[in-house]
């Protein structure tokens, strides 16, 4: 998911920086094709940036989450965001307490089908 997310990142006005994956020889691929970094270790990462995508199993979001909002990073986290309700409400108020932003990519709500459909039920409910 995080070169779907690349490739999505290249086509807006924002500058990538670099790329992490428990996969070393996936990061330096995706490094080599976008003429980013390839980090070795998420804290090295996030010195350098100043917003962080988190595109890897749920199950290691939270920590992720916790850690960026402690270094202050805005978070963009793939979803499903957590396996427990605990988990992401404890994302959500790491992310409020350091006063950085949190979102999940859901884009799926802005589908212009999906659209229509809230605004029918918002007009008619």
């Amino acid at each position: 998911m995080g070169a779907v997310h690349a490739a999505a990142w290249r086509s807006t006005e924002a500058r990538l920086i670099g790329c992490l994956s428990a996969q070393q020889s996936q990061s330096d691929q995706l490094a080599v094709r976008y003429g980013i970094r390839s980090y070795g270790a998420f804290t090295d990462l996030l010195e350098d940036v100043d917003i962080v995508e988190i595109c890897t199993p749920t199950a290691m979001h939270r920590s992720m989450v916790l850690e960026a909002a402690h270094a202050g990073k805005h978070v963009l986290c793939e979803k499903p965001v957590a396996l427990r309700q605990e988990d992401a409400e404890a994302m959500i108020q790491a992310c409020d307490g350091a006063g950085v932003r949190f979102f999940v990519c859901m884009v799926v709500r802005f589908f212009p089908q999906y659209r229509l459909a809230k605004d029918l039920v918002n007009k008619y409910s």
